[in-house]
Formats: structure tokens, sequence, C-alpha cells
């Protein structure tokens, strides 16, 4: 995954030295909930909220071609202020059906934004 990592953000530094623009855009794709009956960690009445993007990049150059991505934002109350935690990985994908199949994955399994980079590289290997 590392190496997949690398790639993509060479390619990002080689479309920008070359003067090829990229637009991104974040789609909300689903939604999932962690509470007690899913975690020990969380006490009665406590929940985290788990919201799924699906992220394009487009690149303009002679072409239009898009690229997409996966995001995640966890949301969280501690000790009664409100905590953020995210991830998002870009590029990592050229068709739109794989990402929302990957996406189907990620909502019915509740993956949080720390766990992002593993799952990704065992169902990509899979």
């Amino acid at each position: 995954m590392l190496e997949l990592l690398a790639n993509m953000i060479y390619i990002e530094h080689i479309l920008t030295k070359e003067g090829i623009s990229m637009n991104n855009i974040k789609e909300l794709y689903g939604e999932a909930i962690i509470d007690s009956r899913d975690s020990e960690e969380l006490n009665i009445g406590e929940r985290i909220k788990l919201e799924y993007y699906k992220t394009i990049s487009k690149l303009f150059a002679n072409e239009n071609r898009e690229t997409y991505g996966i995001g995640i934002v966890k949301k969280y109350k501690d000790t009664k202020k409100e905590k953020i935690e995210s991830r998002e990985i870009n590029n990592i994908l050229l068709e739109e059906k794989q990402t929302e199949k990957l996406l189907k994955i990620l909502i019915n399994n509740k993956v949080t934004p720390i766990a992002l980079d593993d799952v990704l590289t065992d169902l990509i290997r899979a």
C-alpha cells in the first residue's frame, strides 16, 4: 500500500509540474453508527458516527479523466466536546463501480479512518 501511495503522490507531482490541473470532488456515499452493541469500549448511549465519501479527481489535460478514492470521517463526543478524525485516499481506482463496491464493504464493516489503509491493502490484494 505504501508503494501505491508513493506512486499516487508522484503522479500528482508530475501532473502539477506539467501544468495539468486536478479538480477534486467529495460526495457523501453513506453513513454508519458504532454504539455499545458494536464495541465494548463504548458505554450505553455513546455513539460514533462514520461518514463515507467517494472522492473524484478530474484531470484536465487534452481530455477529461476521472480517478476515484475513498474518505472516511469519524465523529464522536469526548467529555462533551465533539472530536473528528478523518482519512482520505485519492486516485486509487479508475472505475466508479469498483469504488462504490469498496465503499459498501467499508460501510457494512464499519471501518474507521485509522484502519482504512490496512483494510484497502487487504481488499486490493484479495
